[in-house]
């Protein structure tokens, strides 16, 4: 069974939206070896390349080269591309400065060695290849690791990481690929939460002023792979997700019978982008027009939604925090050993 498409993850807001754009990778149906899998990989890249002003000056295959962490964090081969916080320039560094510095960049250093140390567990089962970059006129080389049963590129430095940064948002962060032995769609999530509030003549029960206040949570569950054991013919593996949070947007719908009555409609997303939760707050009212205190200068905030319900002097009005973690179950799957 092969891989059908190596994935990653790119930051999909751009100004309010999210997307998972499969284009940067193909899709190896066909790949028999490395060599077509790189090329392949290296056309489809071209444009994103030329973008960001990278280049693939040398590839060489190391046949004898022993596999260790070297290779991913030494000074040799060990760079990484990330944005910084501060600016959000993109730059290329050292491990050890990711680690000496994680406060100026947004790496997911955690998933990434996690990936590293599954790749190390099963050295034997890929061949090896430096690529050398240029980047603003600069030299870098990485280390591709190419599955030798199918040809597909399962891990590379700045491969697996610099695809991460075709798209990226106003919110300072990036999300990183996951290569793994076998790799399974990203499942994505979008949630949708809702609320309404209305308001009724005290006399007559007609309906005055409505507002309902309606949001959508996107996020996506992250595959992350272990090995668990082995026998004669496979290894076994689980897979566990981790939910991802990446935007949230809203919108309302106001019904008001005439210019005596109003609505407030308001909302502060508490989430951090990729975090595990989904967090917001909320708050909605409906009533005569002179009870909401000072409204047009009012708008909620993550330090006075809580104080919400003090903003008006009649009418009907609601606030909340909303907060949740979607899951998903593992998933166990094995692998049948290379044969020599």
């Amino acid at each position: 069974m092969k891989i059908k498409n190596l994935l990653f993850i790119i930051t999909g807001a751009l100004l309010a939206s999210c997307a998972n754009d499969s284009n940067f990778f193909p899709s190896y149906d066909d790949v028999s070896d490395w060599k077509t899998s790189l090329d392949e990989i290296i056309t489809d890249n071209g444009a994103f390349f030329k973008n960001q002003g990278v280049k693939i000056t040398d590839i060489v295959f190391l046949e004898d080269i022993g596999i260790d962490r070297d290779l991913f964090y030494g000074d040799q081969y060990g760079f990484f591309p990330v944005f910084t916080k501060q600016d959000s320039v993109l730059k290329i560094v050292t491990y050890r400065e990711l680690i000496d510095n994680s406060n100026k960049y947004c790496f997911d250093t955690t998933s990434v060695n996690r990936k590293i140390n599954n790749i190390l567990h099963n050295h034997e089962d890929y061949d090896v290849v430096r690529l050398t970059w240029s980047f603003q006129s600069d030299v870098y080389n990485s280390i591709s690791l190419f599955n030798k049963r199918s040809g597909e590129l399962e891990y590379d430095n700045m491969f697996f990481n610099i695809s991460a940064l075709s798209k990226y948002d106003q919110n300072k962060f990036t999300m990183f690929m996951r290569g793994v032995e076998f790799q399974f769609d990203i499942e994505y999530s979008t949630v949708i939460d809702s609320i309404d509030i209305e308001y009724r003549d005290p006399d007559s029960n007609d309906l005055e002023a409505y507002i309902k206040g309606k949001w959508t949570i996107n996020g996506y569950f992250e595959p992350d792979t272990y090995y668990l054991n082995q026998d004669d013919n496979f290894k076994y593996y689980v897979t566990k997700y981790t939910y991802r949070y990446l935007n949230m947007s809203c919108v309302s719908f106001p019904f008001i019978a005439d210019a005596t009555y109003d609505t407030f409609f308001g909302y502060v997303p508490l989430s951090q982008p990729m975090s595990k939760n989904y967090k917001f707050a909320y708050a909605l009212w409906a009533g005569p027009a002179n009870a909401f205190i000072n409204k047009i200068d009012y708008s909620l905030t993550s330090s006075n939604y809580s104080s919400f319900n003090s903003k008006y002097t009649a009418g009907n009005g609601d606030w909340k925090e909303v907060t949740d973690t979607p899951q998903k179950d593992d998933y166990y799957f094995r692998v049948e050993k290379v044969k020599n």
